[in-house]
Parts: C-alpha cells; structure tokens; sequence
C-alpha cells in the first residue's frame, strides 16, 4: 500500500513539474494585425529575430532598435538625456506627426509659455497638441514593460491608419524607455542563465521565475529609484527628473508589472486623499482610469481600482457605473 501511494505520488510529481499550460491567449493580446503598417519601418520582430515576449530583450539591443527606427521614421526622435553608473545610456523618445517633429522646438516653447501663464494663453493653444509622457521599467525586474516600449513606438511610427495620424498630428508622446538599465540588464542576464533551453517554462515554481537575492529591481547601488525623487541621489533619478521638466506633459503614465496572475491597478487610487490637491488631481485620473478600465475589461483582464477587485462583467454599463461609483467613494 505504502509503496503505491509513493508511485502515485510521483507520478503526480512528475506530472505537474512537466506541465506546461498555453497562458498566452493570442486572440486576446494580439498586436492589431489588421492595422496598415509602414513596410519601411522595421518592427522589433524583423529586427531582433524573435517575437516581441518569446525572450528578454539585453539593453543594448533595445538601445540599437530605438536607434534605428528613429532614422527610419520622421515621426521619431532619439535622445540621450544620461547615463547610468555602469555606462548605459538613458533614453527617451519623442513621437508625433512629421510636421510636428519638424517644428518641435516652437512647439515646445508655445507649451512652456503657457504653462508659465503667458498672457496670450488662449491664443496660444490654438493648434497646439498636448504633451503626454510614458516611462518605463524604473523596477529592473519588471521587465515587460521595456518590451512593450518597443512595440508602442513602432506602432506610432509605422501605423497609417486615420486614428494614429489624428493623434500624432494632436498630441506630443515623450516616452523614457527605460528608467532602470542596470537593473533590467541585471534580471535579465539572470532570466536568461536560468531558463529552460529546450522549452520554455510556464510553471510558476520554476527556478526561472523565482528570482533570488538581490534582485533586477533597483540599481547598481540596489537602491530602489522609485523612492529618489525627492533627493535625487542616483543619475537615473536626476536625469529624468531634469528631463521632465523640459517638456512638462500634461498626463505622464509611470508603467509597472505585477505577477502574472495579479490585478492591473489603475486610479483613481483609495480614499483618503490629500486635500490640498487641486480638484484636477482627482478627476483627471478618474477619467484617464476609467477609459484604462473600459479597456482592460474588454479584453477579460481584472483590476483593481480604489479598494474594490473587479473582474470580467458581461455589461459593461454595469462596470462603468460600479468604477464611477468607487471612484467617488
């Protein structure tokens, strides 16, 4: 008896390890295939040989992509705004209309004027787009996202359809591509020495997906930079923050990841807030969180969003009202 509960045990054993269930539902996050593209821009699948999340991307590769789908687009300029402590540029991105990019100086100047309260500011918007900033893997080990930089450029950059034009020739996008290289850098070489070869991995447990001590998630100095804003220690802090305020945009989304199997969070965030925050401070980030839910929901993903967990609801009226609701909480 004894002797077949532990065969039976080990069959379970060897049976689970080599599991190996299809997480990825290519219907669900497929990268809009029917859109027309721009033949002449290159895609980061012709120009890294794989599939955008079939591996990690090293730094350097990312770096040489951006590099020459700026010189393939008029869409795209490339910058430099530093460097981190191991030597690896920090990178941002400006996208929009052609037209844009080649007036972009003046573009910036009427922004910042009215910023600064310029007295002609009403005139001043006219015909001016509005400034929108992304950045991307400040937590080294949240890897994904530079990933997802690649394929939001591209998309910008090579799309021809009415929608992408109308936002182009609207709006500036800056996006900081990567705040943490080290970091990535550091989680991905690890990934990479600790992946299965012959097949890839979707069990949880595996070692690949267990990363040890000290982790991708700060920087050369493993401090985490989402806590120097207000010191501006580490370059990767002090670059992007003197960065930012060249272009000031009026929204800025800060892209992190979670475990596969966790909530997207979107605002707005839980009560109680600071009261001494200008109304706009709440109700722009409901109604950018609302649109983020609207279309997380339709592709059947959960989040949470203030205190309250929702998932996939057939009506959407229903949801809508049930966030709104929260919202105001």
């Amino acid at each position: 008896m004894l002797k077949n509960t532990f065969s039976i045990f080990g069959l379970l054993l060897f049976f689970l390890s080599n599991a190996q269930p299809d997480i990825v539902d290519k219907d669900r996050f497929s990268f809009e295939p029917e859109l027309e593209i721009n033949e002449k821009i290159p895609s980061p699948k012709t120009f890294l040989k794989y599939d955008l999340g079939a591996s990690f991307t090293l730094y350097a590769d990312v770096e040489a992509y951006f590099k020459v789908l700026s010189a393939s687009s008029g869409r795209v300029l490339y910058h430099e705004y530093g460097q981190t402590y191991e030597g690896r540029p920090l990178i941002n991105l400006v996208i929009s209309s052609e037209e844009n990019i080649k007036n972009i100086d003046n573009i910036k100047s009427k922004h910042m004027l009215f910023l600064q309260g310029a007295e002609a500011g009403k005139a001043l918007l006219k015909g001016q787009p509005i400034f929108t900033s992304f950045s991307y893997n400040i937590h080294g080990n949240e890897a994904s996202s530079t990933e997802a930089a690649m394929q939001v450029a591209y998309r910008m950059a090579a799309a021809q359809d009415n929608e992408t034009e109308e936002v182009l020739k609207n709006s500036v996008i800056i996006m900081y591509i990567c705040i943490n290289p080290d970091g990535r850098d550091r989680y991905v070489y690890w990934y990479k020495s600790m992946k299965r070869l012959k097949r890839p991995s979707n069990e949880p447990q595996d070692i690949e997906h267990m990363e040890g001590w000290p982790g991708g998630r700060t920087n050369h100095y493993w401090f985490d930079i989402n806590r120097d804003w207000v010191w501006q220690v580490h370059p990767e802090a002090r670059g992007l923050s003197e960065e930012y305020q060249k272009w000031l945009p009026q929204v800025h989304v800060d892209y992190h990841e979670q475990g596969y199997n966790n909530n997207y969070f979107t605002a707005p965030g839980t009560t109680p807030r600071n009261q001494l925050l200008p109304t706009l401070m709440k109700d722009g980030p409901k109604f950018l969180g609302m649109q983020t839910s609207h279309n997380l929901i339709s592709i059947r993903s959960i989040i949470l969003q203030g205190i309250v967990l929702i998932s996939f609801i057939q009506d959407m009226d229903q949801v809508i009202q049930v966030l709104w609701a929260l919202s105001e909480c």
